[in-house]
C-alpha cells in the first residue's frame, strides 16, 4: 500500500466517463467552519460518524479546539464544483 503524500494538491477522477478534479487545500482557519459543519452533517448519519467528535457543530468545534491540532494537520478535498466533499487528517 502506497501512503498519500500532503503535498497532493489535485485528483483526477472519472464518474460516468467524465473526467474530474477533486482539489486538495490545507485545513485551516479560513475554512474551519466549513468542514465542521461537513463533520456535523456526517456524524448524524452513523456509517460515517466521527466517534471521538461531538454530534453537533457547537460540540464540534469545541472538541477541535481542545484538540488543538498544529499547522498542517489536515486537508480539505473540494469537487470541481466548489463542493466539499472530504476530510484528510493526521493524528
Amino acid at each position: 500500500m502506497r501512503a498519500i503524500s500532503w503535498q497532493v494538491s489535485a485528483v483526477d477522477y472519472l464518474i460516468n466517463g467524465l473526467l474530474h478534479t477533486m482539489r486538495t487545500n490545507p485545513l485551516d482557519d479560513s475554512n474551519l467552519d466549513e468542514a465542521i459543519g461537513f463533520i456535523a452533517r456526517l456524524n448524524q448519519i452513523k456509517a460515517h460518524n466521527i466517534g471521538y467528535l461531538g454530534e453537533s457543530a457547537l460540540e464540534i468545534a469545541a472538541d477541535v479546539r481542545a484538540i488543538q491540532p498544529p499547522e498542517g494537520y489536515g486537508r480539505i478535498m473540494v469537487s470541481d464544483h466548489g463542493q466539499l466533499v472530504g476530510l484528510l487528517g493526521k493524528e
